[in-house]
């Protein structure tokens, strides 16, 4: 009886060493570069300057794209979370292009004050879902819980396009910074893509050169789109939800020179008429807004557009394709440039 006891346990202890093993080698190879497949993915990354890296596993890493290299990273489906820091740094000089071959990759962060991706370099972001897991600040009562930061920090130049999903379900930081924290300008380029959270969804800080030509933007808590700087929003579809005020903000601070609160309002067709300074649904904002340019394809001004108490605006300018100038639509002081022209830098 003791013998065949003995056997028996020799039996699985052999069948327990083996079995891991095999998974063991299996699974140690987390990313590949070419024919060649590395531990970690911070060693694919080291050895793929201007090549690809193919995610073969979920890893666990603190990711670092250094001066000089240049990686397109496939998530291919599975996700990278942070140990402590960034999940994904990129420095000045560097560039990254991020991809999802299988539509299902996710790029996390779960530690307080750090981001997804905080980038000085060049991104490129084409797919993937990019988002704080354990993201516990609040609106109300607003405080960080202990936990909260940017989804995506840009002190670089970053383009986000269709495929896209970022994320951030709370009401303490923004979910998209751009600029900040810089001395020259930050340029963020949202071309498509899905946005939801933070207290407000993009914030275009000190520096920053906001674009928007499409994608959708939601907000649950203040505003949609916060500008301190340069912005232009060409397209795209933005929704307020629950306790968020309005889609837009804008506004200059104090006399900073790279806090302009310039706006452009692209677009097609007529602009609504306002019977007063009140039912402007810009109104709330008058005091904040300083320079408005209206683009081409805009054919009028509403009566009393930017009629009212716009004390701090000093610049208006139209375009001469304008066929219709409503009463009242801008309220003109000495201190107002009013120009009306054909010339466009974007053009």
């Amino acid at each position: 009886m003791k013998r065949k006891l003995l056997s028996i346990l020799l039996t699985l202890c052999l069948a327990f060493s083996l079995l891991p093993t095999a998974a063991l080698a299996d699974g140690e190879k987390v990313a590949q570069v070419g024919e060649t497949k590395y531990a970690t993915l911070q060693e694919a990354v080291n050895a793929a300057n201007d090549n690809t890296v193919k995610l073969l596993e979920n890893v666990t890493e603190d990711i670092n794209i250094p001066t000089g290299i240049n990686v397109t990273l496939d998530l291919n489906g599975h996700k990278i979370t942070n140990v402590s820091g960034h999940t994904i740094t990129v420095e000045k000089g560097g560039k990254l292009n991020i991809s999802d071959s299988v539509g299902t990759g996710v790029v996390d962060n779960t530690s307080h004050g750090k981001g997804a991706i905080v980038n000085s370099g060049e991104v490129t972001l084409n797919g993937g879902t990019f988002k704080r897991s354990a993201e516990n600040g609040t609106y109300s009562p607003y405080g960080n819980g202990g936990n909260s930061w940017y989804t995506i920090a840009n002190y670089g130049t970053m383009e986000i396009n269709t495929g896209v999903t970022v994320e951030n379900a709370g009401g303490y930081s923004s979910m998209i910074r751009n600029g900040g924290e810089a001395t020259a300008d930050c340029n963020l380029t949202i071309r498509g893509g899905n946005f939801t959270g933070g207290i407000n969804t993009v914030k275009n800080d000190l520096f920053g050169v906001l674009t928007i030509n499409g994608g959708n933007f939601s907000n649950t808590a203040q505003y949609v789109i916060m500008n301190w700087n340069k912005a232009e929003i060409t397209a795209g579809t933005f929704q307020t939800l629950d306790t968020a005020s309005a889609v837009l903000f804008t506004s200059a601070f104090g006399s900073n020179a790279n806090y302009v609160g310039d706006l452009t309002i692209s677009g097609k067709g007529e602009m609504d008429d306002y019977s007063d300074e009140d039912s402007q649904p810009w109104a709330v904002y008058s005091l904040e807004i300083v320079s408005v340019t209206v683009e081409k394809k805009i054919t009028s001004i509403g009566d009393a557009a930017f009629y009212g108490e716009y004390e701090n605006l000093k610049t208006v300018c139209l375009p001469d394709t304008l066929e219709r100038i409503g009463d009242h639509a801008v309220n003109i002081a000495e201190w107002v440039i009013f120009a009306i022209t054909g010339k466009h830098e974007n053009e």
